[in-house]
């Protein structure tokens, strides 16, 4: 494993993710290249419950730097995850309605 990693600055500027999305989207984009991983396996390694990190990835999931598909040949779920966002048009939410808004 890498000891030092350099990620775009797209997460830590995304007003709309909390803290605890940020840090677990670094931590999954540190993982070496075809890590595989679980909810559990997440729980059991990181302080998180399992709920809580579903909340995370749910909030990385709606702003574009996570990813499920389906593995084609095993039928198993598969999260791909990314530095930059990549918003999913089938969202049914618009992502600027999310964004807080500051007051001036």
């Amino acid at each position: 494993m890498k000891s030092q990693t350099a990620l775009n600055n797209d997460i830590v500027n995304n007003a709309c993710l909390s803290l605890k999305a940020k840090g677990l989207v670094w931590f999954l984009l540190t993982r070496p290249q075809g890590w595989k991983t679980s909810l559990i396996k997440l729980s059991e390694t990181l302080p998180e419950s399992k709920n809580s990190l579903r909340t995370a990835l749910k909030e990385l999931e709606d702003e574009g730097f996570v990813r499920w598909s389906k593995d084609k040949v095993t039928g198993a779920t598969v999260m791909d995850v990314y530095e930059t966002s990549r918003p999913n048009p089938n969202l049914a939410q618009d992502r600027e309605s999310r964004r807080p808004q500051h007051k001036a």
